[in-house]
Parts: C-alpha cells; sequence; structure tokens
C-alpha cells in the first residue's frame, strides 16, 4: 500500500468530500428554507441580500453560505431579529439532550416575543 496519491486520486476524494457536506443542512441552507417556509420567495430573500436569486438558490442547496451581514440583512428586510431567525432554523433535532429543556424555553420565549412584535406592528397601522 502506499502513501503518495497521483492528483486523480486526490480529486476524487475531494468530489466525493464535497458531495456530502452538500448532503448535511447547513445553517446558512436553514434559514433560506426557513424563510421560503415563512412565503417568502426568492427574489424576496435575494432584494434582502442585496445579491442575485441565483446565489439564493446556491446557498438553498449548500453551495456557497451566507455570512453574518446576510444575515443581519435578512433579518432588517423581514423585521425578524436575527436570534429567531437562527433559532427557529438551527431546530431541536440538532440540539444535545442535556440543552434541550433551555433550547424549548428560550424558543417559546423568544416566539411570543415576535408575536408581540407583529401584533403591535400590525395595531399601530
Amino acid at each position: 500500500m502506499r502513501d503518495i496519491k497521483t492528483t486523480s486520486e486526490v480529486r476524487k476524494v475531494r468530489a466525493q468530500d464535497r458531495i456530502k457536506s452538500r448532503e448535511l443542512p447547513t445553517l446558512s441552507s436553514a434559514i433560506i428554507k426557513l424563510l421560503k417556509r415563512l412565503d417568502f420567495k426568492q427574489a424576496d430573500i435575494a432584494v434582502f441580500l442585496r445579491k442575485s436569486p441565483s446565489f439564493v438558490s446556491h446557498v438553498s442547496r449548500n453551495r456557497r453560505s451566507l455570512d453574518i451581514e446576510d444575515v443581519e440583512n435578512i433579518a432588517r428586510g423581514t423585521g425578524l431579529p436575527v436570534f429567531w431567525l437562527i433559532l427557529e432554523a438551527t431546530g431541536d433535532a440538532n440540539i444535545p439532550e442535556n440543552l434541550k429543556p433551555t433550547y424549548m424555553a428560550a424558543k417559546v420565549l423568544f416566539n411570543y416575543t415576535i408575536m408581540a412584535k407583529l401584533v403591535g406592528d400590525r395595531i399601530m397601522k
């Protein structure tokens, strides 16, 4: 067995790693999917991000990712806080068992906060 790999072998391994990484959801793709569940269209999300709709598509397919500035732009555009976007997009399946009670309590509190803000905004109009 040899330790030195040919260039084609290295490329093949890298390609397999990229495919595997695309199969796992990222926080970026989860945020885009959350926004789509909230009925935001890809074009709307692109406007919030100040990027093209194809960039949004790449993010949702794990080929690109959002940076914190992008998440802040989404928060400004939607009126939803950054912490809520991250909390909702994370999903409780990714939370360790010992932290789930704390996570769920925070999620309930933040959801009440968001609902109060949305209701308050509608009353003020």
